[in-house]
This record gives C-alpha cells, sequence and structure tokens, in this order.
C-alpha cells in the first residue's frame, strides 16, 4: 500500500513540475500583461530640489521612486512646490511585450517600437542611438529596451546637456502637447492618453526659475517597482486560507464520512487525498509562478478553455524551455527519485548502503555523482543558487 502511495505520490510530483512549466510560459505566448484598450494618465510635480537639498528637506538616496502616488513625499516637499511651470510630452514609441528564451530561461519584459517617422528619427538622433542599438527589429520598427533608452538619454545630457535638450525641446514642439501650468503645489497632469513611450520636456518656466529640468521618458502605463510582490501575497494568502479551511470544516467532513460510510484506511481515500493536495497546491502555485497578477488570472480562466492533448505529439513539450536531452535527464532524475524512495520504504538506508561498499566503489559512486552535477547542474553568470526554489522572488 505505502508503496503505490509513493509511487503515485511521485507521478503527481510530476504531473505538476510539467504544469508549473506550462503556467510559467503560456502567459508569456498568449497573455499580455498589458491591456492595450486601456487609456493612461500622467501627473507630474516640479520642486525646487536644489533648495530643499541645502535645507535638509530632501535626500535623493534615502527615497527610491515606486511610480505610485505618495502623500508623504508630497507634504515633505510642498513648501518648494514651483508654480506656473509648463511640461510639454510627445508619444515616440509604441509599447509590446516581449517574451524570449535567454540561456535556457523565459524572459518577459516590455520593448519600444520606434518606427522611421522624422519624430522618432529626431529623438534618437538628438540622443545616439542607431538601428544598430535595437534590441530587435520588425517590419521596419526598431525595439529598444528602457534600459538602453535611458543610458543614452543620461549620457548624452552628460555629454553636451545644452545641445541635447535644445533637439529634444524642438522635437516635442513639433506635434507635442503642453501640459496645462503646474498649480500652487506644483501639480500638472494629463489623461486620456494612449499607451505607449512618452518623451517629457520643461518647455516653459517663470522667470524666478534659472534653469530647466532635463528632459525624461515616462512609459505608460508604468509598472511599480514591487509588481511581483502582489503574486506572493495572495499566494501565501491562499496556502492560509487552505489551513483555517481544513479546520474549520473538519467536523463537517467527518460527519459526512460517518454518513456515507466512507472508510479512510483505502486505497481509493489516499488516492482522493493525494489528487486533491495536488490540485489546490497546483492552483496556489499559479499565483507563485505567474509573471504578475493578471498572468495569473488569465491561466485560470485557461484552465476551462483550450484543452488539446495533441501537445504530448507535436513538439510543444519541447518549447517549454527544455530540450530532449533536458527531458531524458529530467525523467532520469525522477527514477532514481523513485528508487531511493522505493529503498527507504523498505527501511534501507542508501548512504549507509553505500558506505558498506569496498574503497573503490564507494570512490566511483561519489566521482559519478559530482560528474553529473557538472554535467547537467545550471551554475555560472546569470543563475542564482536560490532562483528554483523561491523562482524569481
Amino acid at each position: 500500500m505505502k508503496k503505490i502511495h509513493r509511487v503515485l505520490a511521485l507521478l503527481l510530483a510530476a504531473l505538476m513540475a510539467l504544469g508549473l512549466m506550462t503556467t510559467a510560459f503560456a502567459a508569456t505566448d498568449s497573455a499580455p500583461t498589458i491591456d492595450p484598450g486601456k487609456k493612461a494618465s500622467l501627473s507630474v510635480y516640479k520642486y525646487d530640489i536644489t533648495k530643499a537639498s541645502n535645507d535638509g528637506a530632501w535626500d535623493a538616496e534615502s527615497y527610491v521612486s515606486t511610480g505610485l502616488h505618495d502623500d508623504t513625499v508630497i507634504d515633505k516637499l510642498s513648501k518648494y512646490a514651483i508654480q506656473g511651470v509648463e511640461f510639454t510630452y510627445l508619444r515616440v514609441a509604441d509599447i509590446a511585450m516581449n517574451s524570449e528564451l535567454v540561456d535556457g530561461q523565459r524572459r518577459v519584459g516590455v520593448l519600444y517600437g520606434f518606427d522611421s517617422s522624422d519624430r522618432s528619427t529626431a529623438v534618437l538622433s538628438a540622443i545616439g542611438l542607431t538601428a544598430a542599438d535595437a534590441h530587435k527589429t520588425d517590419n521596419s520598427i526598431n525595439y529598444f529596451t528602457s534600459d538602453m533608452l535611458n543610458n543614452k538619454l543620461s549620457t548624452a545630457l552628460t555629454a553636451n546637456a545644452t545641445t541635447v535638450k535644445n533637439a529634444l525641446e524642438t522635437a516635442v514642439k513639433n506635434g507635442g502637447v503642453a501640459m496645462s501650468e503646474t498649480d500652487v503645489t506644483g501639480h500638472t497632469s494629463a489623461s486620456d492618453m494612449e499607451q505607449g513611450l512618452y518623451l517629457v520636456v520643461e518647455t516653459r518656466v517663470p522667470e524666478n526659475v534659472t534653469s530647466t529640468c532635463n528632459p525624461f521618458f515616462v512609459s505608460l502605463p508604468m509598472t511599480t517597482i514591487d509588481g511581483a510582490a502582489w503574486n506572493y501575497v495572495i499566494w501565501g494568502g491562499i496556502n492560509g486560507l487552505y489551513q483555517v479551511a481544513g479546520g474549520i470544516t473538519k467536523p463537517f467532513r467527518r460527519r459526512i464520512q460517518q454518513k456515507t460510510g466512507a472508510r479512510t484506511n483505502t486505497l481509493s481515500w489516499r488516492i482522493g487525498q493525494v489528487l486533491t493536495t495536488f490540485v489546490l497546491i497546483d492552483l496556489s502555485w499559479i499565483f507563485f509562478r505567474a509573471n504578475s497578477l493578471g498572468d495569473a488570472m488569465h491561466l485560470l480562466s485557461s484552465l476551462f478553455r483550450g484543452w488539446s492533448t495533441s501537445i504530448f505529439f507535436d513538439g510543444s513539450l519541447l518549447k517549454l524551455g527544455l530540450d530532449q536531452t533536458e527531458w531524458l535527464v529530467l525523467l532520469g532524475a525522477l527514477l532514481i527519485l523513485l528508487a531511493v524512495s522505493l529503498m527507504q520504504e523498505r527501511g534501507v538506508s542508501v548512504l549507509e548502503a553505500v558506505k558498506r561498499q569496498q574503497l573503490w566503489f564507494r570512490w566511483l559512486i561519489y566521482l559519478a555523482a559530482i560528474f553529473v552535477v557538472l554535467l547537467t547542474g545550471i551554475y555560472g553568470p546569470g543563475f542564482a543558487a536560490s532562483s528554483f526554489i523561491y523562482f524569481q522572488f
């Protein structure tokens, strides 16, 4: 009985691993984390940071921008607000989700597509970007990462701030939209904006302001720095809910067992317990492994549509991040796990069994284990030892 139970649990664990690989990558192929049908808004605050810093009211090193409205910062800098400043914004690129395999790992991110229009050419030329710097090119559209755009803009401003600022100001005035002047709190805003990458330039200031701030890019929509945290909170909450629900419903479930005459010492009962645990845990891990909360909800809804058994025969499994060789390694590892588990069920200690062997044979086993780790392990730049256990958190 125990053997069958252990084998069943191991098979379900393998199925769970396959299920997690499917959920990890399904969203990257068919479920964008950005809803392109929604409009965006932009809020800008203008403060005299130089004076605030001199007064000790502001320390840039102690503040990290999150993209969220922060009343604490607004209250702290309210006395340094500058009224009467005009900002002009220009939509310079489309925003697009990008999914690709990098060193065997699926990476999902955002790219910004610049077409060949005069508007795009003027902005890219001003900051020194060329098609050679693009992350990829598709249908004559050059797609850049945010790091590339921001780094090039910063480098260009450092090298020649006046020339770059003038060039970008000229670009935004050619088709850009001027925002209303900042109010007494230093605030101005715009709404009902198309999604995309915007260049924002300070185009007019009051007489008492001697210089303008540097132009900057804004991605709409803008994600927070801890967008994955909500996934983790929900995942932990679901597991906590399972425990609470289990305790509350225990008397009810016991009464049902008594009324139906269900026997808890049978194989069918244990199979039911394993299946229930498998389904509940696998559902909660969707939130743990998904790239965003939106992806997780999409994956849950996708569980009930689009079923097809053809994925087991048409090579689709080889597109989930593991090639044929890696699948064989996975299956071999599962067989070893099964063998060790069966030995433990019989009360056999694998370590003690190895220790009883001749010296040359023990070292042959040790060296073989080391060789397998070196051959099949994932290590080096870009890999963290904890990434598998904690996924991407």
